[in-house]
């Protein structure tokens, strides 16, 4: 249940990775985190967003979402696997339960 996010664009550019998604997740003025305790002291769909990724992703050292783009710092670069699985976190962030019917 719930609907997948629309990952548009991607750039990575050195220890940064932004991804633009279909799906604003706060106004403009954008949210940043720095680690988990970060995110603990907000109950925002950005907070909620960042935690998943500082728990999916060891490197992932900082995060900054304005409206509908997150640009996520990773420290020592992106390695494939951190990207794909960051990916993956944003694409299913409103997913609550996969439906398995085919």
């Amino acid at each position: 249940m719930g609907q997948t996010i629309i990952l548009q664009h991607r750039t990575v550019l050195g220890d940064v990775a932004m991804f633009d998604m279909n799906r604003s997740l706060n106004g403009q003025a954008g949210e940043r985190f720095s680690s988990v305790a970060d995110t603990e002291v907000s109950t925002t769909f950005p907070a909620h967003l960042a935690r998943r990724l500082f728990e999916a992703i060891d490197a992932v050292d900082h995060v900054f979402v304005a409206g509908s783009v997150a640009s996520v710092r990773a420290k020592g670069g992106w390695t494939d696997e951190a990207l794909e699985t960051a990916e993956f976190e944003l694409r299913n962030f409103f997913v609550h339960w996969a439906d398995n019917k085919a």
